[in-house]
C-alpha cells in the first residue's frame, strides 16, 4: 500500500526543485513482520525534468553474489593476470597501441608526463581517443595524483584543438572516465576516452536545449543560477572557488552522484591551464573521499557545447557515479528501470553524500 503524503515545490526565482514523497508499508520479516514504513522520493532534475527515485533503505539490501566473493583476492587476482601483455604498460604501448595520423598528430602518439594520448582501437566515434593516466598497472580510487590527472586532461584538450584545426565539423567535445570493470573499463590499467563528435549526444542535446530556453525565459544562464541557489540552500554544495563548483545532484542518474560545473566555460576546449589544474585537484581529492566511503569503480563523463558555442547559456559539467566494488560476481547498481526507463533509483540522498564527502577536500579547500 503507498499513501502519498507529501509534495513539496521549493522554489528561488527561476530554480526550483521537486519531490513528491510517499510512504510504502509492508510487513517485514527482518523485524518478526511487523509493519515497517519506507519512505520513497520521487526527484526531477531542475532542468531536464529527468526523473530519480531514492530510497535510501535499498542501501541495506542483501546482495548475495557480493557476500559470496572475496573482494579483494579477486581484484588482485584480475590485477597480476591482466599486467602481463597489458597494452597500456610503459614495456608494451609503443608496440601495441595504435598511432594517429599525420594531420592530426605528426607525432603519431604524444606523451605529457605519464600520460600518453593515441587512437582508439575500436573506436565508437570519428575522432576518438584513449589517454593513459600513469605508467602504473592499476591505482586504486582513491590513489590517482594529481599532475597525472592534470597531464591527463592537458592532452585531451590539447585532442580537442587538433581536432578543431582539421575537422570543423567535428564540434562536441567529450572525456569519459571509466575505472575497472564495474564501470564498463575492459582494460585495468587506468586511461580515459576522449571523442568529438558533430552531433551532441541524446542527453546532452536535451541539456544544451533546455538551458537555451531557460536563458531566453530567465535572462540567464540556468547553471549560475542552480550554483548561486545551491550556495544558498547549502544541502548538497559540496565546493566552490572562483572558477568551479561541485555539487551533489538533486535528481541522480547514479548513486553518489556528484556534479562538478566549470563557471563561465561552455566548452570543455575553454578551460585554461589554471582550471584544469583545479579540476585535476578537485577530482583526486572527491576520489579519495569515495573510496573512504568504500567505492571501488566509478564513471565521470562531462557535458559541453559545441566549439565557440553556448557562451550565454551553458557551463561545462563533470559528472561523477559510483559503482560496484569489483568482484567475480556483483550486484549492479543499475537495472531495468535505469537502462529501459531512463528512470534512476538511487541508494541514498544527495544531501547527506554532500555531507559525507566535503571532508575529503580539506587540501583543495
Amino acid at each position: 500500500m503507498i499513501n502519498a503524503f507529501l509534495l513539496r515545490l521549493y522554489a528561488m526565482s527561476s530554480i526550483a526543485f521537486e519531490k513528491i514523497t510517499v510512504i510504502s508499508r509492508l510487513e517485514n520479516p527482518l523485524k518478526s513482520f511487523a509493519v515497517d514504513e519506507q519512505m520513497i522520493e520521487y526527484r526531477r532534475d531542475p532542468l531536464t525534468g529527468w526523473l530519480s527515485v531514492i530510497n535510501a533503505r535499498r542501501a541495506e539490501r542483501v546482495k548475495q553474489a557480493a557476500a559470496a566473493s572475496a573482494e579483494k583476492r579477486v581484484l588482485d587476482e584480475v590485477i597480476e593476470s591482466s599486467r602481463k601483455g597489458c597494452f597500456f604498460c610503459p614495456e608494451n604501448i609503443e608496440r601495441s597501441t595504435p598511432r594517429f595520423p599525420q594531420e592530426v598528430f605528426p607525432e603519431g602518439r604524444l606523451w605529457r608526463g605519464e600520460c600518453c594520448i593515441f587512437p582508439n582501437l575500436y573506436p565508437f566515434a570519428k575522432h576518438h581517443a584513449v589517454a593513459t593516466l600513469t605508467t602504473q598497472h592499476f591505482v586504486d580510487v582513491g590513489d590517482f595524483r594529481h599532475q597525472n590527472v592534470f597531464d591527463n586532461l592537458w592532452l585531451a584538450r590539447e585532442f580537442f584543438r587538433r581536432v578543431r584545426e582539421i575537422d570543423p565539423k567535428a564540434k562536441y567535445p567529450m572525456f569519459n572516465w571509466n575505472h575497472l570493470p564495474p564501470a564498463a573499463a575492459s582494460i585495468i590499467h587506468p586511461h580515459t576516452q576522449i571523442l568529438v563528435e558533430e552531433q551532441p549526444t541524446p542527453a546532452e542535446k536535451q541539456m544544451l536545449e533546455k538551458s537555451k530556453r531557460f536563458f531566453k525565459k530567465w535572462g540567464e544562464c540556468f547553471w549560475e543560477a542552480l550554483v548561486r541557489e545551491e550556495r544558498r540552500l547549502g544541502e548538497r554544495m559540496v565546493y566552490e572557488s572562483k572558477d568551479v563548483a561541485v555539487v551533489a545532484s538533486f535528481a541522480p542518474r547514479g548513486n553518489r552522484e556528484l556534479q562538478l560545473i566549470v563557471k563561465y566555460a561552455s566548452s570543455l576546449l575553454d578551460l585554461s591551464d589554471r582550471v584544469l589544474d583545479e579540476v585535476a585537484k578537485l577530482l583526486c581529492a572527491l576520489l579519495r573521499g569515495y573510496s573512504q566511503l568504500g567505492v571501488g569503480s566509478f564513471n565521470t563523463s562531462t557535458y559541453s557545447a559545441g566549439f565557440g558555442e553556448g557562451a550565454d547559456y551553458f557551463w561545462t559539467s563533470f559528472r561523477i557515479i559510483s559503482r560496484p566494488q569489483p568482484a567475480t560476481l556483483y550486484t549492479s547498481d543499475t537495472g531495468f528501470m535505469e537502462r529501459f526507463h531512463d528512470e534512476w533509483v538511487i541508494e541514498g540522498f544527495p544531501e547527506d553524500f554532500a555531507k559525507a564527502i566535503r571532508r575529503s577536500l580539506d587540501e583543495v579547500l
